[in-house]
């Protein structure tokens, strides 16, 4: 019998946290080890039972969210790097950014879906086992074609401005994910040289892209396609997180015909 994998619960409604563990150790692979009602507590229990994975709320009292994320980067923890997924109920750019560039793995906008979570848990254990298998190289048409593929599919206008803008931006972030930690700063801007335009119309034409697909009745698609749930009642998702979608859409897509 293999170890089952051990996560820490981080969110100050303990409601959510019993709800949440009992639908983790309905599973035969995960097991809750500590919970943890603030971020000082957080930080405590992480550098303590040293948790494989941790779901960690971003509002909370004391210490939030990305707070632990930086004091647990400045502790030198050095071979201890858990799996963090960041729980949310605001869906900004800005925050998804920071949560990402300081290490979290997933951003997830709340209410969650439960049997989505277990999901993301299950893809991150296999995202480790998968990390020999190094992904074959795409040449830019290939690359290119995919993910204009992937955009018609979920109904972006293929007409305007945004559906060039957002191939572009997904083909970057496929290349180095780090563009999603610096998007006003280098993902658009990149862009928008390519394109003799300013970050900001680029900002502007890939929000108008994702909202008018949205519109068009695309949302329901877009979630069952990545198996997401996107939150109906605001009808928005982030242009982040759009693209980080698409680009880890078409990364294991590729992943699979390399190792097949």
């Amino acid at each position: 019998m293999t170890d089952k994998v051990k996560i820490l619960l981080v969110d100050d409604n303990q409601n959510f946290i019993e709800l949440l563990k009992d639908r983790i150790e309905f599973s035969d692979t995960f097991e809750v080890i500590g919970e943890a009602g603030n971020g000082e507590k957080a930080l405590e229990l992480m550098l303590e039972l040293r948790p494989e994975i941790v779901i960690l709320d971003m509002i909370m009292p004391v210490l939030d969210g990305l707070g632990v994320l930086e004091r647990f980067n400045q502790a030198g923890t050095e071979g201890y790097k858990p799996k963090i997924i960041i729980l949310s109920a605001i869906g900004q750019d800005s925050l998804t950014s920071q949560a990402i560039g300081l290490g979290a793995k997933y951003y997830m906008v709340k209410p969650i879906d439960f049997d989505l979570l277990i999901e993301r848990l299950e893809q991150i254990i296999h995202e480790e086992e998968n990390l020999a298998v190094s992904a074959a190289p795409v040449d830019d048409y290939i690359l290119q074609r995919r993910i204009t593929e992937v955009l018609q599919m979920l109904g972006v206008p293929p007409h305007i401005k945004g559906f060039v803008y957002l191939r572009d931006a997904v083909a970057m972030v496929f290349e180095d994910e780090s563009h999603l930690m610096r998007i006003t700063k280098s993902l658009y801007p990149g862009i928008a040289a390519r394109h003799d335009s300013t970050p900001q119309r680029v900002e502007r034409s890939i929000r108008n892209a994702v909202e008018l697909t949205f519109q068009r009745g695309s949302k329901e698609l877009f979630a069952n396609f990545f198996n997401i749930t996107v939150p109906l009642s605001e009808g928005r998702i982030t242009n982040g997180e759009f693209i980080a979608y698409i680009s880890n859409y078409v990364r294991n897509e590729n992943r699979h015909e390399s190792s097949s």
